[in-house]
């Protein structure tokens, strides 16, 4: 049986300050900047974040995904089958 990190009932409505300690512990944030010739200045700037857990506590990436707006996608992860949240930009 697998036992989820953190109950299902406790992920409903996920704080601000748990938000923050828990991203600064598992996120991931990223820049890239990729030469473009189709954008006026020449290059493309993206932005990115994400999380990766185990599968067992994929109710705590919906809540993420749920605490910014619905924005971004819960995935798994081709190369070791943990699930991430991803955030893009650019």
């Amino acid at each position: 049986m697998v036992v989820p990190f953190i109950k299902e009932e406790d992920m409903k409505v996920l704080s601000p300050e748990w938000v923050r300690g828990f991203i600064e512990g598992d996120g991931c944030f990223s820049i890239g900047v990729s030469a473009r010739n189709t954008i006026k200045i020449g290059y493309q700037v993206s932005v990115s974040f994400s999380v990766g857990l185990h599968i067992r506590d994929l109710n705590i990436l919906h809540s993420l995904k749920a605490f910014f707006n619905e924005n971004g996608y819960v995935v798994k992860n081709s190369k070791d089958g943990t699930m991430e949240f991803l955030l893009h930009y650019g």
